[in-house]
């Protein structure tokens, strides 16, 4: 994975990382691992004032069939809650203490 630094004219330098980057953290499990101790946050941010200047976390399969997730976890366990985009039945399922709760089908049937 390659991290380039750019100003406005042209790229000041790369940073090329194979394996996990932690931040907060020498022993990162995944490929981005944030870590803190009171509340570290992930920001995206649009500086900009229009209609159509939105900010947006994409997450994108390979393929038709994965699912997407957003999962909430403690100490215990790492799948407290969740929510849950099922590609193959075009299906956004909600969990809660690990168990589904709530799902909107295709036809947005609950």
């Amino acid at each position: 994975m390659a991290i380039r630094f750019l100003n406005s004219q042209s790229i000041d330098g790369e940073l090329t990382v194979t394996g996990n980057v932690g931040i907060g953290t020498t022993s990162p499990d995944h490929l981005l691992d944030v870590q803190g101790t009171t509340e570290p946050t992930i920001r995206v941010k649009s500086t900009g004032t229009g209609g159509s200047d939105d900010s947006s976390i994409r997450m994108t399969i390979g393929g038709t069939t994965a699912n997407n997730r957003i999962r909430f976890g403690d100490a215990t366990t790492s799948t407290a809650g969740q929510l849950m985009y099922s590609h193959s039945s075009n299906a956004m399922r909600f969990y809660t203490s690990g168990t589904e709760k709530v799902r909107i089908d295709s036809n947005g049937k609950v």
